[in-house]
């Protein structure tokens, strides 16, 4: 067993997780040498940043040619483990960097690449960032672990938390990833007093579950694997609280002949952080779309969507959607339009 406490007493505000990719295969005969991934985050500016990745092979060549870059900016070219782990069949280890600086270059759309080149095959678990976000009138606390942990079927692990400061948040939550080489994992959680039961397949698996209160206490049990003597590597489990002050957005609609008008009006504390997208939909498809920008507290705004023809001939059913960000979170509201 090989963890890491992770913790942040209290900081302006919110943690996110981002997967930027899974289940990669490199080296050894016919696996790709060389990855690149891109992908699109929140626009949001982050505090701390730092870059997790974890691997499985039958064995690590730690003389590999190895390099890992995020926007650009080399991390390492060393393959050589924070943390390693051997069990009877493979070798994990895993590395774990703080990349604040590069994520700054482009937070928004990161981009990764990474190079290894050796007949040694690796299975690279994940390579996931864990990013505090400043977010104005927002407060956050973060207690979790980051680690290796190798469970079998019938074991257990236990976890506790203490927290420094008693933070009443309205957005709470818990993320938990691991990984398997069983072709299915059935995985018992008990979070204080509540209890879920989680199906893993093959591969790597990560969960987020909301809270509505902090926890003290954490059991993680592998009920059964399939087959028997595959196990569950833990890699981490970590609390989040988050007090984060919202707008309040109230929509109405008026149907005038094949135009819908809708009417938003912010009655909380705060703008959304982005733009907010006005969808018209019908039967799942967008039929038509407009963008406005973040609504002030205080504010109304009104926008017009064409129906094309009228509402009632159209079919399924048609439904005006509101989407807007805030906090590293999306939030939708539907409406749904009467047709008879």
């Amino acid at each position: 067993m090989e963890i890491l406490e992770l913790t942040k007493d209290s900081f302006p505000g919110v943690f996110a997780l981002h997967h930027l990719c899974e289940d990669l295969q490199m080296g050894g005969i016919g696996r790709p040498r060389k990855q690149f991934f891109r992908t699109r985050l929140e626009k949001l500016k982050p505090i701390e940043s730092y870059l997790l990745v974890s691997i499985t092979a039958n064995d690590i060549d730690k003389n590999a040619k190895w390099k890992l870059s995020l926007n650009g900016v080399t991390v390492t070219r060393e393959l050589k483990p924070q943390l390693e782990l051997t069990d009877s069949e493979f070798v994990h280890a895993l590395y774990i960097y703080d990349v604040t600086h590069a994520l700054l270059k482009n937070p928004a759309e990161p981009d990764v690449m990474l190079i290894y080149d050796s007949r040694k095959p690796i299975t690279i678990d994940a390579v996931s960032l864990l990013v505090f976000y400043k977010v104005e009138n927002s407060e956050s606390i973060v207690k979790g672990f980051v680690g290796l942990q190798i469970l079998k079927e019938g074991q257990e692990v236990v976890r506790g938390y203490s927290l420094a400061k008693d933070l009443k948040g309205n957005f709470n939550n818990y993320y938990i990833g691991m990984a398997t080489n069983a072709s299915i994992a059935n995985v018992r959680l008990q979070l204080d007093n509540n209890q879920h039961h989680l199906r893993m397949l093959r591969g790597f698996n990560d969960y987020e579950l909301k809270l509505k209160n902090p926890i003290t206490r954490s059991t993680l049990a592998i009920e059964s694997t399939t087959p028997r003597r595959s196990t569950v590597k833990l890699i981490y489990d970590i609390m989040s609280m988050s007090n984060i002050a919202m707008p309040q957005l109230r929509c109405s609609v008026k149907i005038d002949d094949n135009h819908v008008k809708v009417f938003i009006r912010n009655d909380g504390a705060v703008p959304p952080d982005d733009a907010v997208q006005v969808l018209l939909m019908r039967a799942g498809a967008v039929v038509d779309r407009t963008v406005v920008p973040p609504i002030k507290p205080g504010s109304e705004i009104s926008v017009s969507l064409n129906m094309r023809k009228n509402y009632k001939e159209m079919g399924g059913i048609t439904l005006v959607r509101i989407l807007w960000r805030r906090a590293a979170r999306v939030f939708t509201e539907d409406i749904r339009l009467i047709t008879s």
